[in-house]
């Protein structure tokens, strides 16, 4: 077999190759070429393409996870904050990011094929790690279709807005202060005779919130439809 330099190690465990019998690392059962200084490792600051030939790390995947979580969070309640819109700006970028390494890692993967079909069997980690993106890049997408995590979570609390709603009709007054109604922290208020469950957050169209119907009065205008008859509604800056 031919020789490897002396300073020549593993891309994956960094096990030094010089010696070996095999062409394959005793310590991790990755395979190398000999004769081809791209498969293993010299530590004179020059790495090879090779290492990328694995799946994101943590590093790329867990800022986009939380990100992810956060946004569809955010998306789940009618209005944005600003600090929100700040937020979307680093999701954005976090997410191009994400993508420009997956792409590179998926391009290394299928240029290292050959070699990587010579490894002796061992076990895979990360595997993962490759549908994390696409999960989160398909979620992204699809928010431009409809806002789904809105209508889950509201179709998740419609039996208690519909109850709120039956025991308001006709109440001379409405419950003061925030309080939870299914899994919205709402204010209560009344703009004539239409009942109006206020999230807080805000938007350019306004102040977000629910209602039941579409007969809105005062400051208040309908967005987009949620479930049955019950419509996104904002109250108009004064």
């Amino acid at each position: 077999m031919a020789s490897v330099p002396d300073n020549a190690t593993c891309i994956d465990c960094g096990y030094a190759l010089r010696g070996l019998s095999d062409s394959v690392c005793v310590e991790c059962g990755r395979a190398f070429i000999p004769g081809d200084e791209t498969s293993y490792q010299l530590w004179e600051g020059v790495y090879s393409w090779r290492r990328w030939a694995r799946p994101p790390t943590l590093r790329t995947i867990l800022p986009i996870v939380v990100l992810s979580l956060w946004f569809l969070n955010e998306v789940s309640v009618p209005g944005r904050s600003l600090s929100a819109c700040f937020l979307i700006v680093f999701y954005v970028a976090f997410m191009v990011y994400g993508v420009a390494d997956f792409a590179w890692r998926w391009s290394a993967c299928r240029r290292d094929a050959e070699r990587a079909s010579l490894d002796r069997p061992r076990r895979r980690y990360g595997r993962w790690r490759w549908v994390v993106l696409p999960i989160a890049v398909a979620s992204a997408i699809s928010l431009c279709v409809v806002n789904w995590p809105l209508r889950m979570r509201f179709a998740l609390s419609r039996a208690a807005f519909e109850v709120a709603q039956t025991q308001l009709d006709g109440a001379v007054t409405l419950p003061a202060g925030r309080r939870w109604i299914g899994l919205f922290h709402v204010e209560i208020r009344r703009e004539g005779r239409y009942i109006y469950y206020v999230t807080g957050q805000t938007s350019l169209m306004g102040e977000g919130g629910f209602g039941k119907g579409t007969r809105v009065e005062g400051e208040l205008s309908v967005g987009e439809h949620v479930a049955g008859d019950w419509y996104v509604v904002h109250k108009r800056f004064n």
